[in-house]
């Protein structure tokens, strides 16, 4: 049986999840949000979105909830992306560099997503900082794509946006079964620190 979900059904749906995330979903999404959730309306024997939302609105639901938030959450992301942003944070790192002897510099990556960024950050910082002490926090919603950053294994595809030398320094080619498969290098994975964290809800202390 095809699953569909009613106006009624997706406005209660729309409304949860802006809440939870801060993000809209807009009308346009229906089919979208039926493709992705239909699964698990089926794993759980629900008849329809009704009995979905009345679960996943309840106590016992949390778990699931958050499979729903991270299903309908699009996560965009690629190496090294908006190139000046990294620009003007390696000047900005190289006339600060006689004040950051003292203390670690940290990092935060707000919206990691499945961790080029903060993995962009971490390549970035090796260079301008080499010996220094440095760490980035990584944080997003979703903790499927938090699993991801702490895994830091990418399609090599996707790692052909960062450039020859940096790929050749902190990228491992994956061989065998990991073949067509890179591994962010263990020194970057190390310096990361992953949590979820929900920017609509009071931010937990996280460091200066």
């Amino acid at each position: 049986m095809e699953l569909t979900i009613s106006e009624s059904e997706f406005e209660r749906l729309r409304k949860l999840f802006h809440r939870a995330s801060g993000i809209q979903l807009a009308d346009s999404k229906k089919v979208l949000v039926c493709g992705r959730l239909a699964k698990r309306l089926r794993h759980h024997r629900f008849r329809g979105f009704r009995e979905y939302l009345d679960y996943i609105e309840g106590t016992q639901g949390q778990d699931e909830r958050q499979m729903a938030i991270d299903l309908l959450t699009t996560n965009e992301t690629h190496f090294l992306r908006e190139p000046r942003h990294f620009d003007h944070l390696r000047r900005t790192l190289e006339r600060a560099d006689g004040g950051l002897n003292r203390t670690a510099l940290q990092v935060w990556s707000a919206a990691c997503s499945s961790g080029e960024e903060p993995y962009s950050i971490a390549m970035l910082l090796s260079e301008v900082l080499p010996g220094r002490p440095w760490k980035i926090l990584a944080s997003d919603l979703s903790t499927k794509v938090l699993a991801d950053t702490r895994t830091g294994l990418y399609g090599s595809t996707r790692a052909d946006e960062i450039p020859v030398d940096l790929r050749r320094k902190y990228c491992l080619e994956g061989t065998d079964e990991y073949q067509g498969m890179v591994l962010m290098d263990r020194k970057l994975r190390e310096k990361l620190e992953t949590r979820q964290i929900n920017l609509m809800e009071p931010l937990p202390a996280i460091g200066p």
